[in-house]
C-alpha cells in the first residue's frame, strides 16, 4: 500500500490501512469508523480501545500515536473499521 492513498473499507471488518508499523499519520474518512491499532499485521478482533473517527473528520500527523493509543508504544498498524456502511479512507504518513 502506498503511504499516501485513498482505502475502500468495507463495513464490519478492519481493513489494514499501513503496510509497516507507522508513529503518525494523517487520516480522514468519507464514513464514520473505528480507527484501531495493532503491534504487527494481526487485525484486532474487536473495536476496544479504538478512536472513532466521525465523516471528514481529521487525525493530524503531528499527533503521535503512541499518545493516541497508550501501551502499544510508538509505532503501529493502523486499521479502519466502518461501522455503518463502507468508508473511503486517505491516508498519508512517512
Amino acid at each position: 500500500m502506498p503511504k499516501n492513498a485513498t482505502v475502500t473499507c468495507p463495513a464490519g471488518s478492519p481493513t489494514h490501512l499501513t503496510n509497516d508499523a507507522v508513529n503518525a499519520a494523517r487520516v480522514i474518512g468519507s464514513e464514520d469508523f473505528y480507527l484501531c491499532a495493532t503491534l504487527d499485521m494481526t487485525p484486532p478482533s474487536d473495536t476496544d480501545g479504538a478512536v472513532m473517527m466521525l465523516p471528514w473528520s481529521v487525525l493530524a500527523a503531528d499527533v503521535e500515536l503512541g499518545d493516541l493509543f497508550p501501551g502499544l508504544g510508538t509505532t503501529m498498524h493502523l486499521w479502519a473499521w466502518p461501522t455503518s456502511g463502507a468508508a473511503d479512507v486517505s491516508i498519508s504518513h512517512a
